[in-house]
């Protein structure tokens, strides 16, 4: 969308430990300290609870498998070697974690403010890692499909006012942003990245999970490890 261009966002101001026990940077506000996430500025807003360690994201499972996914052998040489996908990348707490273990990250988030927040905070942290893509993603093939997002009540445990901060950052709202075909990812994936070895793929998009493990499982991309979290009925 013509309007993320002129986005301006905080530099990363919070931190998360992340799968190696380092500190990552990440992006939570952009006119207010953590006001992508709600919860207020104070040390009971949804960043600070990240921060100091009593809100847990990644959630430790996860944490510890990527520990044993990703070992030590992508993190000698960052990005020359490991390839790494996140759907429904949110804040992009997760992306940055596959970052710091060494691997390229290609993310996918429909919601605009958290993408770009995800694209910022890679910018200075972990420069040339990222492939960010602002939209969704769906298992068709058939050309020129769009999301529209009315609601983000759904970012878990969070109460910001989407329309109030769409408005603050000069994005419509409801915003409406493409949806990418899976098989795009499978074929510009091998054109870019010929070399890399597909590592990890989280999939949390609210919608298809199922539909992307199905479309990575019988698709033509060799992979290691499939991380997928969905909803009971």
């Amino acid at each position: 969308h013509d309007a993320l261009k002129n986005i301006h966002f905080r530099d990363p101001t919070f931190t998360f430990k992340g799968a190696s026990g380092r500190r990552i940077p990440f992006v939570g506000g952009v006119h207010e300290p953590c006001d992508l996430l709600g919860g207020g500025s104070g040390a009971d807003s949804q960043c600070a609870r990240l921060q100091n360690g009593y809100l847990r994201s990644p959630d430790s499972w996860l944490v510890a498998f990527f520990r044993a996914a990703f070992g030590d052998e992508c993190v000698s040489s960052p990005g020359s070697s490991c390839l790494s996908f996140d759907f429904g990348s949110n804040l992009g707490l997760v992306a940055l974690s596959m970052m710091d273990m060494g691997s390229q990250v290609v993310a996918v988030e429909p919601q605009a403010d958290l993408c770009c927040a995800l694209q910022r905070a890679a910018q200075v942290t972990f420069p040339g890692l990222l492939l960010s893509f602002c939209g969704g993603v769906t298992p068709s093939d058939a050309p020129g499909q769009q999301l529209t997002l009315s609601d983000g009540a759904y970012r878990a445990g969070a109460d910001p006012d989407i329309g109030e901060l769409y408005g603050k950052l000069g994005l419509p709202h409801p915003l409406t942003v493409p949806l990418y075909p899976l098989g795009m990812f499978f074929g510009q994936t091998r054109r870019i990245f010929p070399r890399h070895r597909v590592k990890m793929v989280k999939v949390d998009t609210d919608s298809v999970d199922c539909e992307v493990v199905r479309g990575f499982l019988d698709g033509p991309l060799d992979f290691e490890s499939i991380s997928f979290e969905t909803w009971n009925g």
